[in-house]
């Protein structure tokens, strides 16, 4: 498991660089998200894989701007495609790709009962960069073919 095959770079690449699939999100479209490496190495004697990820820029550091509303709300991720199975990661056996996703989207807090940034507001964390597990399948419609 230290390394994937190349078709996951790949698939990483063009998932991370063809995210942003609407009009507003080109603005997005930088240094921070052009991707050079990443890799997932499995650090047995912790118990723990890291997920690493190298861009031209500094990862995270752009962040989307909130629009207000959750239509048409800007999320912006880095994405590692995985061989694991939906029903690895606690999912319903379905098809797609299981990912990792790191993401940043301020229009909302998929977190409502905790306040990560200690702020007193429980409903304000959804920019700050972190972690979910996603189903990618295919869609036509956006750039790269695959949505969540």
């Amino acid at each position: 498991m230290k390394n994937f095959p190349f078709v996951f770079f790949l698939l990483l690449v063009l998932a991370g660089q063809r995210a942003l699939a609407c009009d507003q999100c080109k603005k997005y479209n930088d240094a921070d998200f052009q991707i050079t490496a990443a890799s997932i190495t499995h650090h047995k004697s912790l118990g723990v894989l890291v997920w690493e990820i190298q861009v031209k820029g500094q990862a995270g550091k752009t962040q989307p701007k909130p629009i207000g509303r959750l239509d048409g709300a800007p999320v912006l991720g880095y994405v590692f495609p995985t061989t694991l199975k939906a029903s690895d990661i606690g999912f319903n056996q379905t098809e797609g790709i299981v990912a990792m996703a790191l993401t940043s989207h301020p229009d909302f807090d998929d977190t409502p009962l905790w306040d990560e940034n200690n702020d007193q507001r429980y409903d304000n964390d959804g920019i700050i960069w972190h972690a979910h597990w996603v189903l990618l399948v295919e869609d036509k419609r956006v750039p790269g073919g695959l949505a969540v």
